[in-house]
């Protein structure tokens, strides 16, 4: 797939360059939106829009080994590399902005973002937005998500409705070539570094990062719940509210984990209602 016009690509260290597509003007406060494992930045793409025609200037990421980022080789695709990933863009629109971005990441960019703004560099963000992502959540939820992706690596989806669902839409309801691609062969298959799949995962290692890092948070720190969630529930809310007593939760009640889309704005609304009742 052909990057979009507005995409450029930054360093992040180790010779590893990331995919980021930016929306809005230059000088307006600056937003950095992440994906979840298995996605790319272009689930985000309405969200961005709308937050573009807000006021803010947003990044819209691929994380590494996704959509049009670099793949790494050996694979290197535990959460902490993830967090390097996130405190480096962080730290990118730092120094050419002269203050620091806000962060929105959903899921495993949502992991990434706790770490790196809780044990890595917190002056490098301005606030933290978590999409249906605590510090302990259910690990069934994951492993059969990582079951999925193991499953379907090798033959993939036959059909468009097939894929469609499997990744949380519905036929017609999301761009799969952007999570996707179509082989010779007719069927869909995923357009991330199929090595990836086997390193998902929220050991008791990343645990207690992730706890860590909850407690060590002073910035503004948003949760956004989704209400059909299979990963998050009331008590790993609670718990999160025990590390960070300053956190702010949204439920979206309809929502699902994974962020396909945000057509109706109601992602768009949660972020800047929480972005505008922190600066």
């Amino acid at each position: 797939m052909t990057p979009d016009e507005n995409t450029v690509r930054v360093p992040v260290g180790h010779g590893l360059t990331l995919a980021a597509e930016s929306f809005g003007k230059e000088g307006n406060p600056v937003a950095l939106l992440g994906h979840g494992g298995g996605q790319c930045r272009h689930v985000w793409a309405e969200t961005a829009k709308r937050l573009a025609t807000s006021g803010y200037r947003v990044f819209t990421l691929d994380s590494r080994g996704h959509g049009d980022s670099d793949w790494t080789r050996p694979p290197r695709y535990e959460p902490d590399d993830f967090a390097r990933d996130v405190e480096a863009l962080a730290q990118w629109r730092l120094e050419a902005d002269a203050c620091p971005p806000h962060y929105v990441g959903a899921s495993l960019s949502g992991i990434a973002g706790l770490i790196a703004a809780g044990l890595f560099n917190e002056a490098a963000f301005a606030s933290l937005t978590l999409v249906d992502v605590t510090p302990t959540y259910k690990v069934d939820a994951l492993a059969k998500a990582r079951n999925l992706f193991v499953r379907t690596l090798k033959h993939g989806f036959a059909t468009e409705t097939e894929a469609a669902r499997a990744i949380g839409g519905e036929p017609g309801g999301v761009q799969l070539s952007r999570v996707l691609r179509k082989d010779t062969d007719g069927r869909w298959h995923w357009r991330w570094d199929p090595a990836f799949a086997e390193r998902i995962h929220h050991d008791e290692r990343t645990q207690r990062l992730c706890k860590a890092a909850a407690a060590a948070l002073s910035i503004p720190v948003h949760l956004i719940r989704a209400g059909r969630s299979e990963f998050v529930d009331d008590e790993a809310a609670e718990a999160f509210l025990e590390l960070t007593p300053h956190l702010q939760v949204t439920v979206l009640t309809e929502a699902r984990h994974v962020v396909t889309g945000d057509p109706h704005g109601i992602y768009a609304d949660a972020i800047l209602k929480f972005l505008e009742a922190s600066i």
